[in-house]
């Protein structure tokens, strides 16, 4: 006798509506998602490149606040006076003391670099033009005659700077040294910071190539250092 199959009941067909088919894109959506990319990848970006402009500006502030600040806290400590030698050419600067006995009544003092302190010396970013003034004084305090420290600067894009005529009064490091030429040295672009807490009426500018500026205005009374923006020429 045959063996049965058992076979099973067919099934039914679910009775409800039919799944729906899943979304996609179409081109036109997709060309507009890429539309607005484009867009925002234009907004950002110059973004982005002002601040690294801004935080390369405000960095080579910085170097000089803290060379400015370690000068005149050392001149109060020790009672002899420092100065931040500057050369706007090359962007370099060197903390320097006075050199013992270099004072006289008939030639400027001397001074010597110092090199065993952080922060004693350095070299701010070539991209940076540097230029050494007098600022402007109130109209209360100003003097019948109040002259300017000739402008020392170069790398400036936008012109305001000029490239100084006469020889550079600094004595040339190597091209990858961030320091001065060891020695006693004389006059020079400089702040000068004395014993007694005071300092130079002295102001220097910064600019980035962007043409976005910083000056740092020495006070002479307290030998604070104000952070100015500077408009763009």
């Amino acid at each position: 006798m045959p063996a049965t199959r058992h076979r099973r009941p067919p099934r039914r067909a679910s009775i409800g509506p039919a799944p729906r088919p899943v979304a996609g894109f179409t081109l036109i959506e997709l060309m507009v998602v890429l539309g607005l990319l484009a867009i925002l990848t234009a907004m950002i970006v110059p973004e982005m490149r002002g601040s690294h402009r801004d935080a390369l500006l405000r960095s080579s502030s910085r170097q000089l606040v803290n060379a400015c600040a370690l000068a005149s806290s050392r001149a109060v400590s020790l009672g002899q006076s420092h100065r931040v030698r500057l050369d706007p050419a090359t962007g370099r600067f060197q903390l320097e003391r006075q050199a013992p006995g270099s004072r006289s009544a008939r030639t400027e003092p001397a001074y010597v670099p110092i090199r065993d302190i952080p922060h004693a010396a350095g070299r701010l970013d070539p991209r940076i033009a540097v230029r050494l003034r007098q600022p402007d004084l109130d109209p209360v305090d100003r003097p019948e005659a109040d002259p300017f420290l000739p402008d020392w600067s170069v790398g400036d894009p936008a012109g305001s700077f000029t490239r100084p005529a006469d020889p550079d009064p600094f004595a040339e490091a190597g091209p990858e040294s961030d320091s001065m030429a060891d020695g006693p040295s004389g006059p020079a672009m400089g702040v000068l910071f004395h014993a007694d807490g005071t300092a130079d009426r002295v102001e220097i500018r910064l600019r980035d190539p962007d043409g976005f500026g910083l000056a740092l205005r020495v006070n002479p009374v307290t030998a604070r250092i104000r952070i100015i923006p500077l408009e763009r020429p």
